[in-house]
This record gives C-alpha cells, sequence and structure tokens, in this order.
C-alpha cells in the first residue's frame, strides 16, 4: 500500500512523509504525558493533567504535528516556545511598529 501511495503521491509531484504512529494515541496533546490508562474505548482523558478529546481524532492531530516537525525542523518548536515565552501587550506591539 505504501508503494501505492508513494507513487500517486510522486505522479501529482507530491512528497510522502512517513511517520511512526507509536503511542500517537496514548500521548497527551497538552502535556506529552505517555500511558495506556489514558485511552479508554475512543475517549482519551490524561492521567496525568485531565486534558480530554476523541482518542483517534487526538491521534491523528499528534501525526500530523510530527509530520509537520519532521518538515520544519527544530526551528518551528524554537519559534513557538519563544512565542509562547514573549509577553506581548498592544503597546509593545505599537513601540516595534
Amino acid at each position: 500500500m505504501i508503494l501505492k501511495i508513494e507513487y500517486l503521491a510522486a505522479k501529482q509531484g507530491k512528497v510522502v512523509i512517513k511517520i511512526n504512529p507509536k503511542h500517537s494515541s496514548l500521548e497527551c496533546r497538552n502535556c506529552g504525558h505517555v500511558d495506556k490508562s489514558n485511552r479508554d474505548g475512543e475517549k482519551f482523558i490524561c492521567t496525568e493533567c485531565g486534558y480530554h478529546e476523541h482518542a483517534d481524532i487526538g491521534a491523528a492531530k499528534t501525526i500530523r504535528d510530527r509530520g509537520l516537525e519532521t518538515v520544519r525542523g527544530d526551528s518551528a518548536k524554537l519559534a513557538a516556545r519563544q512565542l509562547n515565552a514573549q509577553k506581548v501587550s498592544p503597546r509593545s506591539l505599537e513601540q516595534t511598529w
């Protein structure tokens, strides 16, 4: 199946990125905690921080994010951390413009 996907992607000028889905449905999207107990059927509830969502939807988002990290490299993580760390106020924005 992978070969067919790679063939069809190449035919359309697209790139296929293989992502390891291991533990994607057990990993918390909020705190990163991985535990079998986080998943109960279709429900995902983190035993560490209490974050909850549909387990399959969360796993799909985790796989997507892993792919984006692969493509973007560590710079995307660094930029996100810097953005989250900065305290931005309307006044500080005015001063930079």
